[in-house]
């Protein structure tokens, strides 16, 4: 036994080193078939065995003794105040929870009153689902609730008799089977029947999205029920198909991540609290049921940390974020009520493999809010924390200062990050462009957004389910700050959502943008502790019928200086180009300058190309969301009253149009961002001619910096920066430079 125990180890150490290097490779690893004969024969089987129980019940009742005081006072408490109406949320989703914790608190303390309760919940959890099945009522959105339910089982399974076995098993078989059958596609009105929308709405999302919703049962529940004699060819199919499942999940998001980090969103809200437990589950449940090391086969979902890292704006109080993607911008403030919970996994997962990530989640965790920094006990798992018991061996925190470079790329994330440093006063900014999903995504390729002290240059709009704000507004190219071509008569395609009350379903309109939500192609990148510079090519992103050139250059220096180079081609003279920039509060013009001042922060923006340009604000009270001649108000009944005006939905957004029709149109701009007390004009600045180069030199505090563009033929141009005894003198790159780690250093060539 010890013989076979220690060939498996060094099985398992050769093929984790082979996929290490296929990772960094960017190649698909095949994925084996399921080691069905290593599943453990006993119970319990998921997220813990016999073997691991000692060391979890260890860490319960000792490091982590106030937390599972907590768990005991919340189950007690439920168990005590029972409901006497319960809901329909209280029996198929906080029943699950509950039973879960007192299956949990049973394990480690033994108390039958805990297995007494669990027991009860079993039976009224199994049979409400198949109820509700028959009814064709949905139990949530999230299968998270049923999760706990089929793991308590498995907890359980020693201490239910063979009949309960059996009739409890075969009602969660059922209901998972019934879970997977499709719901017919429903009109516009029953999209906007609040009842019937809730009712029959399931989540389907698969191995490309989040797998937090029924999809991801039948694992579970196949690793519960298999050759237990309950229905053993449907339990082996369950089992085979989610483990197929899962593993082309970690394909994807390791294609996804690449050699940089990332999820499979680019939408932090979704990517920071939700999709993480696919991984990090299927992680727990291969080694507690097989043995398997899986970790150390995927490194890339170490690498996850860096993503976070990037996403993450030192704001004054919280951390904020960029707020690209499906996001609400009620306050663009990171997405961190799981993220303690989903470091901590880190740390526990890659404290051995990936060193560097783990000790930056450790100083990630040290920087929550106090609120924050502690597992939340009535998330979907409340018994998590329990498990992780190879956190205290991860590395001591260090920060990003010491890790990061100044610009990092995420090339499949379709993402290029960039700031001056790391702290409240820097200057953070995001490039969006290359993704190669469109998950969550909007019509935004070629967007940027920057934030110095607030968000000064931002993403619009929010997303009230129902409403048709989302469809006509806020996934548009006109929520961004991007390029639009008009061409009357377009019709551009529509984007998940519906019509709420009263709103109708009018046609959708055109804001001359893009028709696709991915598509750019990155032509170069490249940075330095001077600058960071991107060219992006947007055009396939747009109808080929209008669009024959969206090209944009887009150059960084740091610390407080942005230069904005557009390259556009119609493919008619008449159709109507616009350089647009959002802000959160309403715009001067002066001239070819307008500002806005916003909390700490203020930005200046300069137009040098089109001379002459057509300089417009839209925006205030009935024009916030305005969009071919219409505005598209949030639903009121969803938003609530005055909440309209919140600066960071957008309020006004500045339009930039030549002053004649052309086909093709040079547009430069120039932004400068600073402290709203300090900075109170903008720099001195001036357009250059040479030949048929443009560009413009500015005065950069003490540093004289001039940024030219070649305006035809592939994306060119060169930056000269003198200042402190020294001049920067260089051509912009045509390559993508490379990078992996954390510290972006190029990667070894094999």
């Amino acid at each position: 036994m010890e013989t076979e125990r220690i060939f498996i180890s060094m099985l398992l150490v050769v093929l984790s080193v082979c996929v290490l290097f296929a990772d960094r490779a960017g190649a698909e690893t095949k994925p084996s078939s399921l080691p069905v004969a290593k599943l453990r024969k006993d119970h319990p089987r998921l997220f813990l065995n016999k073997q691991t129980l000692p060391a979890v019940r260890a860490r319960a009742l000792g490091p982590e003794k106030a937390n599972y005081k907590k768990l005991k006072a919340w189950v007690d408490k439920a168990a005590a105040n029972p409901k006497k109406s319960p809901s329909h949320r209280q029996l198929g989703v906080t029943n699950g929870y509950l039973l879960g914790g007192n299956a949990f608190v049973y394990l480690v303390s033994g108390d039958k009153v805990y297995l007494d309760r669990a027991r009860k919940l079993l039976t009224q959890c199994a049979e409400y689902y198949c109820r509700c099945d028959r009814e064709k009522r949905s139990i949530d959105w999230y299968s998270y609730s049923r999760m706990n339910v089929i793991i308590a089982y498995d907890w359980l399974f020693n201490n239910l008799t063979a009949a309960d076995r059996k009739r409890i098993g075969k009602m969660l078989m059922d209901h998972v089977d019934a879970a997977q059958k499709p719901i017919p596609r429903q009109s516009p009105a029953e999209e906007a029947n609040l009842k019937v929308r809730e009712w029959n709405r399931r989540n389907r999302g698969g191995h490309k999205s989040g797998l937090y919703g029924p999809p991801n049962l039948p694992w579970y529940v196949g690793l519960a029920t298999y050759e237990e004699g309950i229905d053993d060819k449907r339990a082996e199919r369950f089992l085979k198909a989610g483990y197929e499942q899962h593993i082309k999940l970690l394909a994807w998001r390791r294609r996804m991540a690449g050699d940089d980090g990332g999820s499979a969103s680019a939408s932090a809200n979704y990517a920071m609290d939700n999709y993480p437990y696919a991984e990090f589950n299927f992680f727990h449940t291969m080694e507690s049921a097989f043995g398997a090391d899986l970790p150390r086969q995927w490194p890339y979902v170490g690498m996850f940390v860096n993503w976070v890292m990037w996403n993450w704006i030192a704001g004054p109080e919280a951390p904020m974020e960029f707020g690209t993607g499906d996001v609400f911008h009620r306050d663009n403030r990171l997405p961190i009520y799981r993220m303690y919970g989903h470091l901590a996994q880190a740390r526990h997962f890659y404290g051995r493999d990936v060193p560097d990530c783990a000790a930056m989640a450790r100083w990630m965790q040290g920087q929550l809010p106090k609120d924050r920094q502690r597992y939340l006990l009535t998330g979907p798992f409340p018994w998590l924390p329990f498990l992780l018991t190879r956190i205290d061996k991860s590395p001591p925190p260090k920060p990003p200062s010491k890790l990061l470079p100044p610009a990092r790329h995420f090339e499949q994330m379709g993402q290029i990050f960039m700031r001056s440093g790391s702290g409240p006063d820097d200057t953070y900014a995001l490039f969006t462009a290359g993704s190669i999903s469109g998950q969550h995504k909007h019509c935004d390729e070629n967007n940027f957004l920057i934030y110095k002290k607030g968000h000064l240059a931002l993403d619009t709009g929010t997303r009230p389910q129902p409403g048709i704000h989302i469809t006509h507004y806020y996934g548009r190219t006109v929520a961004h700050n991007c390029i639009t071509i008009h061409m009357p008569g377009e019709k551009l395609p529509r984007r998940w959502g519906g019509p709420a009350p009263g709103e109708g379903n009018p046609p959708m309109p055109n804001d001359g943008g893009m028709n696709k939500q991915i598509g750019a192609k990155v032509k170069a990148f490249e940075t330095h502790k001077a600058f960071t510079y991107i060219a992006s090519d947007a055009t396939p992103c747009y109808n080929d019928k209008k669009c024959a050139l969206a090209l944009r250059q887009f150059v960084f220096v740091p610390p407080n200086y942005f230069v904005i180079f557009d390259r556009v081609t119609a493919i008619k003279p008449e159709y109507k180009k616009t350089f647009l920039l959002h802000s959160p509060v309403e715009p001067k013009i002066e001239g070819d300058t307008f500002s806005w001042a916003y909390e700490g922060g203020r930005l200046f923006c300069r137009t040098l190309l089109p001379g002459k340009a057509e300089i417009t604000k839209i925006g205030g009270p009935g024009k916030q969301f305005w969009c071919d001649g219409q505005n598209w108000p949030i639903y009121a009944k969803w938003l609530g009253k005055g909440k309209e005006t919140n600066p960071l939905l957008g309020q006004w957004r500045v339009e930039v149009s030549p002053p004649q029709a052309q086909k093709a149109d040079l547009l430069l701009h120039l932004i400068e961002v600073g402290d709203r007390k300090t900075l109170m004009k903008m720099c001195k600045s001036k357009l250059i001619k040479n030949g048929k180069d443009v560009g413009v030199e500015f005065q950069a505090d003490s540093r004289k910096v001039t940024v030219m563009f070649a305006t035809d033929g592939r994306p060119g141009g060169s930056i000269r920066i003198i200042g402190a005894g020294k001049t920067i003198e260089r051509n912009f790159t045509n390559k993508v430079q490379k990078q992996a780690g954390l510290d972006g250093a190029a990667p070894e060539k094999k």
